[in-house]
């Protein structure tokens, strides 16, 4: 993967961004491909480790993780925030009398 790679890379990532992306690439490379995931990769392979095994293994992971990463953005952050929580939700112990959430 060169710097021009990268160049393509953000052209096809900024065309479709919501497809998963797994690299393929040379051994030597490292970097690039470390900075194609920064720039929205999901992961990388390197071109020797494409086999039947790994190369059906990586492709699971980067649908995988595409789909939680998704999940997530469409969450709403203030749902997931503990200071929301109003003083009525939280509950007797009915074990020891302590409060607890």
């Amino acid at each position: 993967m060169t710097a021009g790679d990268i160049l393509a890379f953000d052209q096809v990532f900024a065309a479709r961004p919501e497809a998963p992306i797994l690299v393929l690439n040379t051994e030597s490379d490292e970097e690039l491909a470390r900075q194609a995931i920064a720039h929205g990769a999901q992961d990388y392979l390197f071109k020797v480790y494409i086999n039947a095994h790994w190369l059906p293994r990586a492709l699971k992971f980067v649908i995988e993780c595409k789909a939680i990463r998704e999940s997530h953005r469409l969450i709403d952050p203030a749902r997931l925030c503990l200071s929301h929580v109003r003083a009525e939700s939280v509950a007797r112990s009915p074990f020891d009398g302590a409060d607890s959430l």
